[in-house]
């Protein structure tokens, strides 16, 4: 930051944020901040969350709840990070939204979701949207 944001612009310490009285704190940086810092950015402002994996955390998800209805401010969640969010959504509503295990080895690790969108496309090879994709509403093979 140094060098490209004026002194007087940049916060060092979160403790001197109601000082600087924002409407909107944007965290870009890493889900760690949303995790330690979240509820005490709501005390003074709305949050717009860009590391959504902060809220996989079912606690850090309830202490930004109950900050949010407590301070009378908002959490956002940046769309543009949550790619195939609709499409999760979509599975889901239909009942599809299944834990996958590895079937061999007895180990119980589950799948990385690269493995299982490869896993998808080989199903349905072609590269086009088609409406043969649609049986497994996850398949969009042509981002490989």
């Amino acid at each position: 930051m140094a060098g490209s944001v004026p002194p007087a612009l940049q916060l060092q310490d979160l403790t001197a944020l109601e000082e600087r009285h924002p409407d909107l704190v944007v965290e870009v940086a890493h889900p760690k901040i949303i995790h330690e810092s979240g509820a005490q950015i709501l005390r003074h402002a709305n949050l717009l969350v860009g590391s959504p994996s902060a809220l996989a955390d079912q606690t850090t998800e309830q202490q930004l709840l109950e900050a949010s209805k407590r301070w009378g401010h908002t959490v956002f969640v940046a769309r543009g990070a949550l790619w195939g969010s609709e499409d999760i959504s979509r599975l889901d509503a239909a009942g599809g939204l299944q834990p996958h295990r590895h079937a061999r080895g007895g180990c119980g690790a589950a799948r990385t979701p690269r493995a299982f969108r490869s896993q998808l496309c080989r199903a349905h090879p072609q590269r086009e949207p088609s409406p043969a994709w649609r049986c497994h509403r996850l398949c969009y093979c042509y981002s490989l």
